[in-house]
């Protein structure tokens, strides 16, 4: 374990600052080995945090009642007599039956439990009678003070004059704190008291009597038995086991040691219960107490009559043994030892064993401090060996000879073998093993009295186990320079050699990475570490093949500068070799499990984005699974926007559902570095890397961004997560990362894909709906604005247009700003710059971008045009108009099918265009021909010149008053065109007859009527109505006229409406036999023949109609306004 220089802390206290001892009462004992200003430091620090005038520390007599105390040390408000002012009252003043039984319950108290009396008089003590000149007090609050193994030794309580409100239970702990900082203190000091305080008789009778053991046995005199020592012998006595306790041990090693004769030796072996708390779990505390008895006796009967045997404290016992120098007894003890535990074991505690340490004066050490410690490392060193062997066998599921645990070689031997099971399992190495490993070399190297093995993780040492230290020390880091400094050789630390350093160049070293650590970690070195005990260091880096130093094996002796020889370091090095297959086998793993973790997170990757349909729904997908397989919150997917050249967040979640704003220009932010560079890139510490973007100031701790590209190397976007603290994204989370974001452009990639199938299959379900609504159409506006509602709706277009500048058409649909409206009816007005205007001359042009084209109009940019597809509108080959979608908003792209639709919009409107020219020629042929026929019938018949004309207009006018529809008006009007065809098959000299007909010759005329229909019929375009009005025009509502005789409403309209036409024109228009009528005449008569002649409702629209016209100035004018 390494070493951080421990500062000095100054004395609190003036009596200890000016070196003077601590106060004792008048009844105080003989004192304790003790650090005086240590304690009076403590006692002063009580007296300030409690506010109180007296804080007093005291140790019992009798540990197991607390009846009295035999020494007593106190600070604060108990003047010292001797001191000038003094007024020389003292606290306690003798041994009151208030004393005893306090002392009687602090001693039954458990540890970290308080005694506290807020006010005494109240109190079920009572009231304490105060000493002679004192004043009295009346609070009082005592915390037990506790030896290593759990004795109770004393307490340290604190007194008032005033009484007080309870202790809190942060109060209570304080005064527990300082009664364990009391009693380590005290321990300490008995454990380095010098020798030669005092030499007991017992000491010289047991010298004497080991002595004369040695002679043969003369003058040997028996030890009386441990449940019954003589009296006067033992002055402290153990009340549980019967043995003298720790204050007797520590007497009896001072006088032995102190009267040791020059050629004998004096023996200290140490040993502890293993596994005691076992037994007291098992049993509980009275079958411990049964085990811990039951040994000291097995103790007692296996030692020799003049050997020492003690109860150090807890579950731990001490033997002092007397002999020759000559005659080693180290192996005679530990039979002993053995000895006591077989007989123990046969008494009923058949699972006992216990760990032995022995050290020798004055070949090994000669203050009594040194020699205990010697004893307790070797005694530690057995146990951990112990321990390491079944560590060992527990984790390497191998057979465990408790025996071989005794003996270094075989322990070595055991790591050997657990090292192989474990490459043999491929099992993951964890803590355990490793402390097991350390636990086997503490136990195998010579001299290793503690150790601890580093982990290299990063560019960091990390303490992964220890062995004879402090388990808070697990977990401790430091960079990996300081740690090379601490070993020193640059060479030796990459060839994987030992090395070895004592005494001061420990110190040195530590001074050395000191620059490299923190005062935490210089702290918890000090507090755990035992960096003050270091005295020898052998350090073994574990090198792997290329060199790498990927851990260091630290064994330490706390007791002999010299305990490292080259046999120690051979076997550190074996135990390194271990530690490096261990790792490259644990590397191994850890590859295998990352390929598993990899594997498996594409498994769940690819099954959740499997029934994805759209990017988007692929990107959240992609979000969610990433947050779940890295274990953090803090994920956001950016998409990249090719438009603005930026990346946009699109689902973010943790911190970055904060960030503002939600995009990140080209170079901003680690994704940026991702996309760049085409690989995932980490950022171990957000706070410190420049290339994270943090806009809000967000506690990010470490940051790791994988890129978004498709089989092109376009840019999709990035996947960016981040974790709360630095450092903690390793290279695997970066495989996986990748791999998720590899699985994510994939699923992106296929719905962008099914997307574009779907665009582009809508786009024919438009292209062939569009068609088939458009050839229900006749009317080019009809068609034109169906399209360019259909298209600006599936398009997302802001507005859509039909313009023909030449006849200043323009048909709009949708909103557009006022600006725009504008510039186009301008543009309209001069027809000859309009297509240029939009930038167009023939072919299609499509821009999502027409600011930024050369052709773009500064009128139109400046109304806001953004983007706009324009295509042709072409007849008959030649550009006769435009189509023209426009976006007001900008966009990253146009829509698929912009062109698409824009260009087949422009088709059927060029065509229908086209049908209604050819339409109208027609028509206009067809026009001409009935036209020329009804103007040759006029000439054959006399009749007055444009008769044909005049009926025709004025049946259309008629035709739309009554209500009938454009195909019957047509109907109409080519009737009235060859109403009397029929008459081309009567003979001139009856048609041209100037009297009257007779009735032969009338029934010739009347036959006009279906000789007409009947040569209408071979004309095929022929609309029906026509033949109707052909056949029935001299039809009666009476029924008297011809052909079919038809009345009423069974009489056609188109016919009803023609007759009456027909009669006024006729009426109004002169004949070779009569004259023409006046208007008011032949309305008249029409009007007479309302309901007899003619339909009285035809008659009645029409006298309305002849009204309407004559007001507007537009009734036909007959040629004479002769009268009938």
């Amino acid at each position: 374990m390494r070493a951080v220089k421990a500062a000095g802390v100054p004395c609190g206290s003036r009596a200890a600052q000016e070196g003077k001892a601590p106060r004792l009462t008048p009844g105080g004992a003989r004192e304790p080995a003790a650090d005086r200003a240590a304690l009076d430091r403590i006692l002063a620090l009580a007296a300030r945090l409690f506010e109180v005038p007296l804080a007093c520390l005291s140790l019992f007599s009798d540990p197991a009642t607390g009846e009295a105390r035999d020494w007593t040390v106190c600070h604060g408000a108990c003047p010292d007599p001797e001191e000038p002012g003094g007024t020389g009252w003292s606290l306690f003043g003798g041994v009151t039956d208030w004393d005893r039984e306090v002392g009687r319950r602090t001693a039954a108290l458990a540890p970290g439990q308080v005694l506290a009396l807020p006010d005494t008089r109240r109190s079920e003590f009572g009231q304490r009678p105060p000493a002679p000149g004192a004043p009295e007090l009346h609070f009082y609050a005592a915390a037990p003070l506790h030896t290593p193994g759990g004795q109770v030794m004393g307490s340290l309580a604190v007194l008032g004059r005033r009484p007080r409100a309870d202790l809190t239970d942060a109060q209570r702990g304080v005064l527990t704190d300082l009664a364990g900082l009391a009693a380590h203190s005290l321990a300490a000091g008995a454990a380095a008291r010098p020798p030669g305080r005092q030499q007991p008789a017992r000491v010289l009778r047991r010298a004497q009597a080991n002595a004369a053991s040695a002679q043969g046995g003369a003058g040997r005199s028996e030890r009386p038995s441990p449940e019954r020592p003589a009296p006067g012998e033992l002055a402290h006595g153990d009340p549980l086991t019967g043995l003298g306790d720790r204050r007797a041990f520590d007497a009896d090693l001072e006088a032995l040691l102190a009267q040791l004769p020059p050629g004998d030796s004096a023996h200290l072996l140490l040993l502890d219960v293993n596994d005691f708390k076992t037994w007291n779990d098992a049993g509980g505390h009275l079958r411990g107490d049964a085990l811990l008895r039951e040994f000291a006796r097995a103790l007692s009967e296996s030692f020799r009559p003049g050997d020492g045997v003690y109860r150090f404290g807890g579950d731990e016992f001490v033997v002092l043994a007397h002999g020759d120098a000559a005659r080693p007894l180290t192996q005679e003890l530990l039979g002993r030892a053995a000895q006591a535990e077989r007989l123990t074991q046969a008494r009923g505690f058949p699972g006992l064993s216990v760990a032995a340490g022995v050290a020798s004066c004055p070949a090994e050490a000669q203050r009594p401090g040194d020699l205990l410690r010697l004893a307790d490392g070797r005694m530690l060193r057995e146990k951990a060996a112990r321990r390491a062997s079944q560590r060992l066998g527990r984790l390497g599921r191998v057979a465990l000879d408790d025996r071989a645990a005794q003996r270094a070689s075989e322990v070595a031997l055991q790591a050997l073998r657990f090292t192989l099971a474990l490459l043999a399992r491929d099992d993951d190495t964890g803590d355990a093993a490793w402390a097991a490993l350390v636990g086997a070399a503490v136990a195998s190297v010579p001299g290793a009295e503690g150790g601890s093995l580093y982990l290299r993780e990063g560019d960091q040492f990390v303490l992964r186990a220890q062995m004879g230290f402090s388990d808070t020390l697990l977990g401790l880091t430091e960079p990996a320079a300081a740690s090379q400094v601490w070993y020193g050789d640059p060479g030796g630390w990459h060839a994987g050699r030992a090395r070895v350093i004592a005494g001061a160049e420990i110190e040195r070293r530590n001074e050395l990475t000191g620059s490299f650590g923190d005062t935490p970690l210089a702290q918890t070195y000090q507090q755990h570490g035992q960096i003050t005990r270091l005295r020898a260091s052998l350090c073994v880096p574990v090198v792997q093949g290329d060199g790498q130093v990927v851990a260091q094996l630290n064994l330490d002796s706390l007791t002999d500068e010299a305990a490292f020889g080259p046999e120690a370091a051979a076997v550190a090095e074996a135990f390194a070799t271990q530690v490096a297959a261990l790792l490259a086998a644990r590397a191994r793993q850890t590859r295998e499990a990352a390929r598993r973790r990899e594997l498996e997170g594409l498994v769940a990757v690819n099954a959740a984005l499997r029934t994805v349909r759209t990017p988007a729904e692929a990107e959240l997908v992609l979000a969610r699974q990433t947050a779940l397989l890295l274990g953090t919150e803090h994920v956001v997917l950016l998409r990249y926007e090719a438009a603005e050249d930026a990346l946009r967040a699109v689902a973010p979640g943790g911190v970055y559902a904060r960030f503002q704003p939600d995009r990140l220009p080209r170079g901003s932010g680690l994704a940026w570095a991702a996309l760049e560079s085409g690989e995932v890139v980490r950022a171990a510490d957000a706070q410190q890397d420049p290339r994270v973007y943090r806009p809000n100031d967000e506690p990010i701790g470490a940051v790791m961004a994988a890129p978004l590209r498709d089989g092109k190397g376009r840019a999709l976007g990035a996947l960016v997560v981040s974790r709360d603290h630095t450092g903690s994204f390793s290279d695997l989370d970066a495989q996986l990362l990748g791999a998720i974001a590899s699985a994510g452009v994939t699923a992106i990639e296929r719905a962008l894909a099914a997307r574009a199938e779907t665009e582009r299959a809508e786009e024919f379900r438009m292209l062939a709906e569009l068609s088939a609504l458009v050839s229900a159409l006749e009317q080019p506006l009809a068609v034109a604005g169906r399209c360019l509602n259909t298209c600006r709706q599936f398009l997302g277009a802001d507005f859509a247009a039909f313009s023909v500048p030449g006849r200043g058409l323009h048909l709009p649909v949708g909103t557009a700003p006022a600006g725009f409206e504008q510039a186009v009816q301008r543009h309209m007005q001069r027809p000859g710059e309009f297509l240029a205007g939009l930038g167009q001359a023939r072919g299609v042009v499509a821009t999502h971008a027409y600011p930024a084209q050369p052709y773009a109009r500064p009128e139109l940019v400046a109304a806001g045009v953004q983007a706009a597809v324009l295509a042709p509108v072409l007849q008959d080959g030649r550009v006769t108009g435009l189509v023209s979608l426009v976006w007001f908003s900008p966009l990253t792209a146009l829509p698929p099918a912009a062109v698409a639709l824009t260009t087949r919009a422009a088709e059927l409107i060029g065509q229908a265009l086209e049908r209604r020219t050819h339409l109208e020629e027609v028509e206009a042929t067809r026009e001409g021909a009935l036209r020329a026929l009804g103007l040759a019938l006029e000439l054959r018949d006399f009749e007055t010149a444009g008769h044909t004309e005049r009926v025709v207009a004025l049946c259309s006018r008629l035709g739309q008053a009554v209500g009938m529809s454009s195909s019957d008006l047509e109907g109409l009007r080519q009737g009235a065109y060859l109403h009397d065809i029929g008459k081309l098959a009567v003979p001139d000299g009856i048609l041209l007859k100037p009297g009257k007909l007779d009735a032969p010759e009338w029934a010739v005329m009347q036959g006009h009527a279906a000789v007409g229909d009947d040569l209408t019929r071979s004309i095929p375009t022929l609309h029906p109505l026509a033949r109707e009005v052909v056949r029935h025009h001299h039809e009666r509502w009476d029924a008297a006229g011809y052909p079919d005789r038809l009345a009423g409403e069974a009489i056609p309209l188109a016919a009803r409406v023609f007759s009456v036409v027909d009669v006024y024109d006729a009426l109004t228009s002169p004949r070779p036999y009569k004259p023409a009528w006046s208007a008011e005449a032949a309305l008249a008569e029409i009007a007479a023949q309302a309901g007899r002649q003619f339909d009285p409702q035809v008659v009645g629209v029409f006298l309305n109609l002849l009204a309407e016209m004559q007001a507007e100035g537009k009734a036909p004018a007959p040629e004479a306004p002769d009268s009938p």
